[in-house]
């Protein structure tokens, strides 16, 4: 649905009036949990304050810490080397202070992970928290989330007594100081490989709203695991990091929620009121962190205030680019949608979209990790959650929201968090932020006013390019708001493998085949102690491929590099990527379509032996339906399934030989799928290569005209497709 279209959403009522009443609009019931009473609150911004926060408020812990993530790292080095100090991990910490305390109990939850994220992931995390650790330091995986959803709340509780919440996990690549220099030789991950400049904002709350976080992790611990732990004793008030200043004494605080429906319980969907019960209140301005945007309830909120002649300022800081290819071929796709009809919608100018840049960063980008907004410095909202469709529906969040209700010492701290946020964005002090917005008397001319330094916000005007927009489904495939919606939307784009791609797949959680779990196992140790990782670079590929290039079996080898890919799942596109880059276009293109095709007869063929034997003893209901719906789509399901990524090639392969589909259909269903990607890489690599060597008009011409002859293939491909599967 187009954000333009319809009326504003709000189902659950309207607010009228701006910010500043003493009553406040945040309704325990309604868009928040609980609000409890903080008697201190701090700002924790990037991850080098927070691991500090954490050591010393963990040091004085006596009887319990709970860490509830996305992820936790064993490995992650919680104090770097420097000054003189050695190097601390996770785990070395948390041991060593169950040691000196006897009786202490961490308690550690983390999201049990998909495949997908298999390989930036520490290998067996239980193994090295539990089996091979301390009695005392219980480590589980949580996989109680609707399927294709994730436990996204990220939360530490100390003893009830100081608790941290936001958008930080305690892992690998988080850590960061707010200088965000462009080479940090500080900045490494567990692996021992540099990264680039990571920007997070978590919150530290002492008192009452510190023991209901307490609360709600022990919770989601008992619906993980089935085991109740006991509240601590009542805690003191001697928890709180000397190295953190507070910011607010004294302060109500709303704990808001997104929960899925899981185990027959109803969902929650505070976090999406509060946001859209937020943007109506708004007056002046409207201040945005995010990782993602790609909601389109959000999205139609703002539109309607923007569309108004006295409405808010909108700004949002966002990350220039996505991490990794599937983020930037998905969401950011999604994102350059909203933000182009966002813009349409902009009738008077109020709407504008950064991302940060610091000095001398040659490659990568200032990631922007954290979730953040601020309303007319009247309202401050801190959390896990995402402007994204599943952070509203189907993952778990937790949001901390706070509001002035007319006390000039809240409306203060919460336009400082905003100063100080635009300070290190734009290499400046706070109080010169502060100084330019009182000037201005508008948050978009102040920033536009002190834009312009090295280390400063730059406008984000990437266009999803027209090829790349006609190939990504609908948002409900990619950025599902709930598991109802998902199942609706799979059915709605490719009906005939919704059996394939359910959110229940009974024989996967039956697979017990000694041999398979032995090789994913062996897999994932190469990928963690091996080279494997940086071998599946385009680039690193391409060298492995020119070496036998000249050999009169070279096309043999190259079919064969294809194969061992698919077999150690090295991403298909990352293929032909790199024999694009080694051969020329006509070779390049043969060779890819018949190292896909191999590849893809061999994992097929790995399916079917080592997991049909295993479906054909399950539910011949469930067994008949599977088979009805791939009968019915044949070569067509299969097509679809290679034309939106809803999973890996190689699992597509194996899924496909598992339920029996016709061999034939597969092939074909395999060739119509992958032959527009396979013939845009290796059509353009060339073409693209030549005009930046050669940027002459001939080559440049020649570059558009096979651009517009791709897009009007797909186009065509495209709704041949769907006028077949409708």
């Amino acid at each position: 649905m187009d954000i333009d279209a319809g009326p504003l959403e709000l189902q659950h009522g309207r607010f009228e009036g701006g910010f500043g009443e003493a009553v406040g609009f945040i309704k325990p019931g309604r868009n928040a949990w609980r609000r409890e009473r903080a008697s201190r609150l701090g700002y924790v911004i990037d991850a080098a304050v927070f691991f500090e926060a954490f050591c010393e408020a963990s040091s004085r812990a006596e009887k319990q810490i709970l860490i509830v993530g996305w992820d936790t790292d064993s490995r992650v080095e919680l104090i770097r080397a420097e000054a003189g100090r050695r190097a601390v991990t996770l785990k070395e910490f948390l041991f060593d202070l169950c040691e000196r305390k006897p009786e202490l109990r961490v308690y550690i939850l983390s999201w049990d992970f998909t495949f997908i994220y298999s390989f930036e992931r520490e290998v067996l995390p239980q193994f090295k928290f539990e089996w091979h650790g301390h009695p005392r330091v219980r480590f589980v995986l949580d996989g109680s989330h609707p399927a294709l959803g994730s436990h996204h709340q990220k939360i530490v509780v100390i003893d009830d007594a100081v608790a941290f919440s936001g958008g930080l996990d305690i892992t690998a690549r988080r850590w960061d100081t707010p200088e965000h220099l462009a080479a940090d030789p500080r900045r490494i991950d567990p692996w021992g490989r540099p990264y680039g400049p990571f920007h997070d904002v978590q919150v530290a709350l002492e008192g009452r709203a510190a023991a209901a976080l307490g609360e709600l992790a022990r919770e989601r611990w008992k619906l993980a695991t089935g085991e109740r732990v006991p509240a601590p004793d009542p805690p003191s008030l001697g928890n709180w990091p000397p190295a953190l200043a507070a910011d607010l004494f004294d302060v109500d605080v709303a704990i808001s929620r997104t929960v899925p429906a899981m185990r027959g319980s109803r969902p929650v969907h505070e976090v999406e009121r509060l946001f859209i019960d937020a943007i109506a209140r708004a007056r002046r301005f409207l201040f945005f962190e995010a990782q993602y945007f790609s909601s389109k309830t959000i999205a139609r909120c703002l539109a309607r205030r923007l569309r108004e002649s006295g409405g808010p300022e909108v700004v949002m800081i966002l990350p220039r680019d996505a991490t990794g290819w599937i983020e930037e071929s998905t969401m950011t796709v999604l994102r350059g949608r909203v933000l182009d009809r966002l813009r349409r919608a902009d009738r008077h100018g109020r709407f504008r979209v950064y991302h940060p840049v610091v000095p001398d960063l040659k490659r990568g980008y200032v990631k922007v990790h954290s979730k953040v907004m601020i309303v007319d410095d009247e309202f401050c909202r801190i959390g896990s959650a995402n402007l994204n469709q599943r952070s509203m529906g189907l993952d778990t969040e937790c949001d901390i929201a706070f509001e002035a209700r007319g006390e000039e010492r809240v409306r203060r701290a919460i336009m400082d968090l905003k100063n100080r946020l635009l300070a290190e964005h734009l290499g400046v002090a706070p109080s010169e932020v502060e100084r330019r917005c009182r000037e201005s008397g508008s948050l978009l001319a102040a920033i536009e006013s002190l834009r312009g330094e090295p280390r400063t916000l730059v406008e984000l005007e990437r266009r999803v390019p027209e090829w790349l927009d006609i190939l990504v489904p609908h948002r409900e495939v990619i950025d599902p708001g709930g598991p109802y919606r998902l199942k609706r939307g799979l059915r709605r784009y490719f009906p005939n493998v919704i059996a394939v791609v359910s959110s229940r797949v009974p024989w996967l959680g039956r697979f017990k085949l000694v041999s398979l779990l032995a090789l994913v196992a062996g897999l994932l140790v190469a990928w963690e102690f091996t080279p494997l990782r940086e071998w599946v670079e385009p680039e690193a590929l391409s060298a492995g491929l020119r070496g036998i290039k000249s050999h009169p079996l070279g096309p043999l080898g190259v079919i064969a590099a294809f194969v061992l890919g698919g077999v150690v799942m090295i991403p298909q596109t990352a293929m032909v990527m790199a024999t694009a880059l080694t051969f020329d276009a006509h070779a390049a293109f043969w060779l890819s379509l018949g190292g896909t095709m191999a590849s893809a007869s061999l994992t097929y063929w790995l399916g079917g032996r080592f997991a049909a034997d295993r479906v054909e003893r399950l539910s011949n209901r469930w067994l008949r339906a599977i088979r009805q719906k791939l009968a019915v789509g044949g070569w067509m399901a299969v097509t679809v399934v290679r034309l939106i990524p809803v999973a890996p090639f190689t699992m597509v392969n194996l899924v496909a030989g598992s339920v029996r589909i016709a061999f034939q259909d597969f092939l074909v269903g395999t060739v119509a799928g992958t032959v527009p990607g396979i013939l845009a890489i290796t059509l353009l690599a060339e073409r693209i290569e030549g005009a930046v060597r050669a940027p002459g008009l001939k080559n440049v011409f020649l570059l558009a005209v096979l651009i517009l002859a791709i897009v009007a293939a797909v186009k065509a491909f495209k709704h041949f497709i769907s006028q077949r599967v409708s």
